[in-house]
């Protein structure tokens, strides 16, 4: 999330080139735009914000705002720079979903390194990998592999059972506050989420319900480690 500081005209309900409707509130959130980033108020310097200006001269206050970014994914190439954008924002936790990890390539050493960042903390679930098929990471991704090994105290990985192998999305899960979705195993399509808790929230609620729904933990001895 990036702050900064700039006019906000409350008789106009303008942030320079960004109109929203009703009047400007801290409680509430600007609208968003056409653009994909979005803003959001989060605090007016001036207690008398409320107050009709009682002079038709352009009265400006100052307001900190927060930049969340929605972006739609089209091509690979989008999808590998999307990957190497949210890892890079992980503080504390990361939750993948996925076919097979194939895809997201992570059998590199830059991240394996992004992933290792977040892993000192001592939080139970701060890496958690579920897949519907968990043979690739057995037998093909050994940097996965050590990472789940040498970090077993706060780090998991499972393949889920066979009534959830008809699913076919991914997800990337970072903090509470990023993700990054793709629609389709078979496709690139999808949408990163940069600093949209509330939107996040419900992808966190269904990775819970199919980690809650058990299969077969890969572990160092699945691993051949």
């Amino acid at each position: 999330m990036r702050d900064f500081i700039t006019p906000l005209s409350p008789e106009a309900c303008v942030l320079y080139n960004f109109t929203r409707e009703g009047a400007v509130d801290e409680d509430r959130p600007a609208l968003p735009t056409s653009d994909p980033t979005c803003f959001a108020v989060d605090g007016l310097d001036d207690g008398d914000r409320h107050e009709r200006p009682r002079k038709k001269h352009k009265f400006y206050q100052w307001s900190k705002l927060r930049i969340m970014s929605r972006e739609l994914i089209t091509s690979w190439s989008d999808y590998q720079s999307a990957i190497d954008r949210i890892l890079a924002l992980a503080a504390r936790q990361v939750w993948i979903y996925d076919e097979d990890l194939a895809m997201l390539r992570l059998e590199t050493p830059e991240r394996i390194d992004a992933l290792t960042t977040h892993l000192v903390s001592q939080q139970a679930d701060s890496l958690r990998i579920a897949l519907r098929n968990s043979e690739p990471l057995q037998q093909r991704q050994p940097l996965i592999g050590r990472l789940l090994t040498v970090y077993s105290h706060n780090c998991a990985a499972q393949q889920t059972p066979d009534h959830l192998a008809h699913l076919r999305d991914s997800l990337i899960l970072v903090d509470d506050a990023h993700a990054l979705i793709r629609f389709d195993r078979n496709q690139p399509r999808g949408k990163l989420l940069i600093d949209e808790p509330d939107e996040v929230m419900p992808y966190r609620r269904r990775f819970s319900e199919i980690w809650a729904e058990g299969g077969t933990p890969v572990s160092p001895t699945t691993l051949g480690l």
